[in-house]
This record gives C-alpha cells, structure tokens and sequence, in this order.
C-alpha cells in the first residue's frame, strides 16, 4: 500500500516537473513571439515617423503657400494705407500744418525696420562666424593628424638619421636664404656698376671730386694694382715739353684712371663670375660623391630586404599556424602573390648574367676590331699606346652608364620594395590586431557562457515550488509514521495551493555580479 502511494506520489511528481518544462517552454516560446512583435512594433514605429517626417514637410510646404498669401494681403494693406497716408498728409500740407506725432511713428517704424534687419544681418554674420570656426578646428585637427601621420612616416623612413636629416634641411634652408641674399647685393652691385659707368661717362663733373675718387680707387686697390697705376703715373708724368701747365698734366692724368676704372669694374665683375662658378662645380663634385655613397648603400639596402622579406614570410606562415587555417585563404594569398610580384620585379629590374656577359663580349669584340685596324694601318708605339687608353676610357664610361643605369633600377626598386614592406607591415598588424579582438571577445563570450549555465542550473534546482515541496515532505512523513508506529493518523485537510510558479523572475535579463566582472576584464584587455 504504502508502495502503491510512493509510486503516485513519483508519478504526480513526474507529472509536476514535465508540466514545469512544458509551461517553461510555452514561457520562452511566449517571449519569443513578444520580442518578434516588439520587433515588429518598432519598424511600424520607424515607418509612422518616416510618414510624419513627410507629412511635416508638406504641411511645411502648406504653410509656405499660406505665408505667401499672408503676404500678398498684407502687401495690398500697406498699399492702401500708404495710399491713406498720402491722402491725409496731402491734405495737411495743403492746410499748411503738419501733424508731429504722426512723423514720430512714421520714424519709429523706419527704425524698428532698420533694426530687425540688423539683427537679422547679425544673426547670419554669427552662423556664418561659427561655421567658419568649426571648419577652422576641424582643418586643424587634420592637420594635427597629418602632422602625427608625417612624423611617424619621417621615423620609419629614415630611423635614428632623422635628427641628422632634420639638421641638414636647415642648414640646406639656411644656404638657400643666403644665396638670395648674395644673389639680392650682387644684382645690387650690378646696377652701382652701370650707375658708375653712366656717371664716369659724363663729361660735366668738377675736378676735385674726380680727384677724390681716384685717390679712394686707389685706397681700395690692391698692391699690384696700385703698382702699375704708380708705373703708368710716372710715364704719364714724363716731361715731353718744358713749358706744359699743371692743369695738362691732371687733366691727361684723369683719361687712363677712367679707363682704368672700367677695367676694374669688369674684373670685379669676372672675378664674381668665376668664384660662383667655382663654387657650383666644387658643388657638384660633392653631389657626385655623395651619390656614389648612396649606389653602395642602396645595394647594401636592397640585400637586406631581401632577408627581411623572407623573414617576414617566414612570420606570416607562423603566424597562421599558430591562429588557424581557415582565415589563412582570406589574407595569406594576396601577401603571398604580392611578395611573388616583389621577387619578379626585382629579377626584372637587375639585367641577368648572361645578359652582362653579352655587353661585354660585344665590346671586346669591337675593341679587338680596333686594335686590329690600328696595328694593319700601322703606327708608332705611342699611337698605340693612346689608342688602347682612348678604348679603355670608352669602356670605363660604358660601364659607368651601365652602373648609373642599375643604380636607378635599384633606386626604383628600393622605393617599390619600402612600399610593399609598409603594408605588408601593415597588413599584419591589422591581422594581428584582429585576431587579438577575436580572442578576447571568445573569452568573454565563454564566461558570459558559464555564468549562464550556473545561473540556469540554479534556477532549475529551485524550480519546484516550496507549497509542493512541504506537502511532499508532510506525505512521506505521515506513511512512515503509519508503517512503523502502526497506527493511521488523522489525514489533516490540505487545500491545494495554486501553482504559483514565475519563470520570468527566474529567468531574469539583469545583469549579475559575475557578468559585470567579466565586461570589466573584457574592456581592460581590449583597452
């Protein structure tokens, strides 16, 4: 008997729980259907208030029609009182008396006018103002960006030698300022120089002022100048008559010093020319070492990234075996391709062997045909000899053109091989970047996770109301007292409690203590 009621008692139990899952169940599948009909509630919401947005325009449209109306019935008003006005001031200057108050209006509402307009020029002139301040902030924070952008480009570009290329630019800034100021006397310079020719070619001058001019040429001369000016004073100086004036004598002394003048003029003039010359050439020899510096570093550059962009696809294959195969197809086979094209181009720009020691048998040959030539005309020792060193100098220049010809192939190709390593750089730092995203955001997702199941495993441990949970307890203790004491025991009358069972608050969408944990860690590892 008392086996008969256990089994019950499991059956209604059993019977409890599957009717707890299945209205569990209808629950969730309740809340799904709400959250669709929120859903759908929302973009009816979206669509009324396009439709509003719409109906205001029109209605914004009406109004403009209704105001312009407005206005033609007020313009046709002011017609007609202005037509009053005239009118009425008509008939007052024709009395001979004019009404004072009615000036005083006329002039207030001239000045209200003026007034609201002002204020409207003001309110436009301000929106115009701030308007151009934005746009202003905004050029400067981009400016501000490209700034950061150039520094950074400048660091990678050229490393520790930014402080030395940064010092260079402004001695090169300062040379090119005084350059122009050379350049600003020298035009200067110039135009004394044609005002003294004009001025000595004038034939109205007093003596003492060509006397002083003389003797400051002769100041500003220099020693061997001032010799032969001596030596030609003396011949000059020479007495061929006896009876000769002082006055001849200064004036034939003035004649060969105005020559002498404009001679000096001219080798001052050739003198510049000559010392700026030089300094272009002296200019120029130093470009041209330093371009030769530069073909050894660039072929020193380029073998190392050669090593570098193995290294980096060494990297690359690492790093995609290490993160998963099914991403490596997305992105590993363009930078593949790409380093592919890279090697292509560097095996395409560098002429190969075999090309090299075509040229080179060509020019043997001729070189050979030369000396055949020269030997069956026949020459001196010395002809040959300067025939072999004029072949010679043509093939060092051949091989100069040949090695200025690379030296711009490896140019070219430094600059391709520096952009392709940018973003190859680039490309594997976004990977890298998103794979990190990726991992962080499947650890929170795992957390989120477990504190889910904990949370649904307690919920499902205290799914049986504590009413059904006393009533079985009661049960079970009133059948053992009948099985071992022997004696029935008044069955007490127990009213079924109604089934009070909330899912929802047991279900609940707040967040908990662990959660929030978890979204703390998360955004630190993102940070």
């Amino acid at each position: 008997m008392v086996r008969f009621q256990v089994r019950e008692k499991t059956k209604q139990y059993q019977e409890a729980t599957t009717k707890d899952e299945l209205t569990s169940k209808e629950y969730e599948t309740v809340l799904h259907k709400k959250d669709s009909q929120l859903e759908r509630f929302q973009e009816s919401v979206h669509s009324l208030q396009a439709e509003l947005e719409e109906l205001k325009a029109l209605k914004a449209l009406d109004r403009t029609e209704e105001k312009e109306a407005e206005l033609e019935k007020l313009r046709i008003e002011l017609v007609e009182a202005t037509n009053m006005a005239r009118m009425l001031f008509g008939k007052s200057s024709e009395a001979g008396t004019v009404d004072p108050a009615a000036e005083i209006r006329l002039r207030v509402l001239q000045l209200e006018k003026l007034l609201e307009d002002a204020q409207h020029d003001l309110k436009l002139k301000t929106e115009e103002n701030e308007k151009l301040l934005e746009n202003l902030e905004e050029k400067d924070s981009e400016n501000i960006k490209i700034h950061g952008k150039l520094i950074q480009y400048r660091q990678t570009l050229f490393g520790p030698a930014d402080t030395e290329i940064k010092r260079l630019e402004k001695q090169l800034e300062f040379r090119d300022t005084q350059i122009e100021k050379l350049t600003n006397k020298c035009s200067l310079l110039h135009v004394e120089l044609a005002e003294l020719h004009e001025f000595g070619r004038r034939p109205s001058l007093p003596e003492a002022e060509e006397e002083e001019d003389v003797r400051e040429e002769d100041n500003s001369s220099s020693g061997v100048d001032s010799r032969s000016t001596e030596n030609s004073l003396a011949t000059i100086l020479e007495p061929e008559l006896p009876g000769v004036v002082v006055t001849e004598k200064i004036s034939r002394i003035k004649k060969p010093r105005k020559i002498r003048r404009e001679e000096l003029d001219t080798f001052e003039a050739s003198a510049m020319l000559i010392s700026a010359l030089n300094y272009e050439v002296m200019k120029l020899i130093q470009e041209l070492e330093d371009k030769e510096k530069q073909m050894k570093e660039l072929e020193h550059v380029c073998q190392e990234y050669d090593s570098s962009i193995g290294q980096i696809r060494t990297q690359m294959e690492c790093v995609y075996k290490e993160y998963g195969v099914k991403s490596q197809g997305e992105f590993l086979y363009p930078l593949l391709s790409s380093f592919d094209l890279l090697e292509s181009t560097l095996t395409e720009g560098i002429p190969s062997a075999e090309d090299e020691k075509f040229q080179k048998l060509e020019i043997e040959v001729i070189e050979l045909r030369r000396l055949s030539e020269s030997v069956r005309l026949g020459g001196g020792d010395l002809e040959r000899r300067m025939a072999e060193a004029t072949r010679r100098l043509i093939y060092l220049q051949i091989q100069n053109a040949q090695f200025s010809r690379r030296c711009q192939i490896l140019d070219r190709l430094k600059v391709n091989s520096e952009d392709e390593k940018e973003r190859m750089r680039s490309k594997l730092r976004t990977l890298m970047t998103v794979q990190s995203r990726q991992l962080n955001q499947i650890n929170y997702e795992n957390e989120l996770n477990s504190i889910e199941i904990a949370r649904l495993q307690n919920t499902v441990i205290h799914s049986v109301p504590q009413n059904v949970h006393d009533k079985v307890v009661a049960d079970y203790k009133r059948l053992l007292s009948q099985t071992v004491i022997g004696m029935a025991t008044k069955a007490e009358d127990t009213v079924d409690v109604e089934y009070s069972f909330n899912v929802a608050k047991l279900l609940d969408s707040g967040t908990t203590a662990e959660e929030m944990q978890a979204k703390i860690r998360q955004q630190k590892v993102s940070l």
